[in-house]
């Protein structure tokens, strides 16, 4: 019993970067001062659909240790969350995930569409494969019991909770590829549920995207995720990263944040390493993979 507490007390996000020898307090990037504020009306587009995860893992490897978990998720369907392949399946495979319990727009102590229980989930089959972790594919998916976004709810005047990119209640939200040249040093957001605030607290940063770029100027950025500078905590993995087209009044889904990232680059006065956020860029590829697991 000691050692399933001491683990339990460890893992309060599963967000472990085993790969890069850093410790999940060390995944995120918080500048200072701290840009977040705190979403007080959760019930509000698209906040309405970023979900807090109850996760509850299993010790792969010792049967008496379980993990219990806080993280952010994304309700893109009635009844599917995505959220990061890390959440799911952690530590290089030792933890993997057995239970979960979803509470979109959670407010503090006050669930206004309930919550909702998991019945599977998956990760891509490159997130964990031959030992190794991939990060270029450190995305999942969850699958309700109930179909959430289509239940009816009062304080939405009895209109369906909808999910992000639903046509007919989705808020013009949208979930499709962005071409990487409008990511260029764009401004987006991110919100989702830090474990440093309250309980059930979600906050919001806004940040620009940081595309790298070798001497010639050309752009080198990672070819599936997106590196941004947005403010995050642990614990907000999985939340989503999007861009606003106020003309048309449109918000898109450009990434699901991971964590943070190591990058070194050249530049004109010599070589630097740095530390971004970074996220999980929607691609083709993954809008694809999102479509067969549905």
């Amino acid at each position: 019993m000691n050692e399933r507490h001491r683990m339990e007390q460890e893992l309060s996000d599963l967000a472990l970067a085993q790969a890069r020898g850093l410790d999940n307090r060390e995944r995120e990037v918080l500048h200072r001062p701290d840009q977040r504020t705190q979403v007080t009306n959760t019930e509000a587009v698209p906040f309405r659909w970023i979900c807090q995860l109850e996760m509850r893992a299993r010790d792969t490897t010792n049967t008496m240790v379980t993990a219990n978990s806080i993280a952010t998720g994304i309700l893109i369907s009635p009844r599917h969350v995505l959220t990061t392949g890390h959440t799911l399946l952690a530590q290089n495979g030792r933890f993997e995930a057995t239970h979960a319990w979803i509470s979109p727009a959670l407010n503090g102590s006050n669930r206004p569409f309930g919550r909702v229980e998991a019945t599977t989930f998956r990760t891509h089959p490159l997130w964990f494969s031959n030992g190794r972790q991939n990060d270029d594919y450190d995305y999942g998916l969850i699958t309700l019991k109930d179909a959430i976004g289509e239940r009816r709810f009062g304080s939405l005047g009895n209109a369906p909770l909808g999910w992000w990119g639903d046509p007919a209640n989705g808020g013009g939200t949208r979930l499709e590829r962005v071409a990487p040249t409008s990511l260029d040093g764009v401004t987006v957001n991110v919100a989702g549920y830090p474990n440093d605030k309250p309980a059930g607290t979600m906050w919001m940063s806004s940040g620009q995207t940081t595309p790298l770029r070798d001497p010639q100027g050309q752009i080198t950025t990672l070819a599936r995720r997106l590196p941004h500078n947005a403010d995050t905590h642990s614990s907000q993995s999985g939340s989503p990263v999007w861009m606003r087209d106020t003309e048309k009044g449109l918000r898109y889904l450009v990434g699901l944040h991971e964590g943070a990232i190591d990058l070194t680059f050249t530049r004109a006065t010599g070589t630097q390493t740095q530390r971004f956020n970074v996220a999980i860029r929607v691609t083709l590829e993954l809008l694809r993979q999102l479509a067969a697991w549905r």
